[in-house]
């Protein structure tokens, strides 16, 4: 009984501490207020612009014999109104012909015998670029046939 009352003496004086400091640390929070304001302001200038698809998509040649390369070439796509002016083109090809991109600045390009497959078909198709913006793909597509021999392209159509 006696160890009873102990307990319950310090319990009592613990808590009876405990809400004394939390009082007194009440009242020595005192209240803050932040506000400021600055008669500075500033103004800007904001355009637009859009990367418009490659609308004309050609082959140098509808078909040939013994080349090392098939030519592709394409009109700059419009920049009238906000349209911008790439900066440059990816020529895209896909298929069993062979897969790969080539990345130029100009408005014609040739793919290379040496990464075209023995015999294939693969689509062409060209993005025009602004800085790391890419144009939907070209409304037009070129459809490349090959047959080929260690980089030497023996007979190819293209259209």
């Amino acid at each position: 009984m006696r160890r009873l009352r102990l307990l319950l003496g310090i319990a009592g004086i613990a808590v009876l501490g405990l809400s004394l400091g939390l009082s007194l640390g009440l009242h020595l929070v005192s209240p803050t207020s932040a506000a400021w304001t600055s008669p500075q302001y500033t103004t800007a200038t904001m355009t637009t612009g859009q990367l418009y698809p490659v609308t004309s998509l050609a082959c140098n040649s509808s078909a040939g014999l013994l080349a090392t390369s098939i030519g592709f070439t394409w009109t700059q796509p419009v920049t009238t109104g906000n349209g911008l002016v790439p900066s440059d083109y990816t020529l895209v090809w896909s298929g069993t012909a062979g897969s790969g991109q080539k990345t130029v600045t100009g408005t014609t390009t040739t793919i290379p015998g040496t990464i075209l497959s023995i015999a294939g078909t693969s689509r062409v198709v060209v993005y025009a670029n602004f800085g790391t913006w890419q144009s939907p793909v070209s409304t037009q597509s070129r459809l490349l046939t090959t047959i080929s021999t260690v980089g030497i392209i023996v007979s190819w159509t293209c259209g």
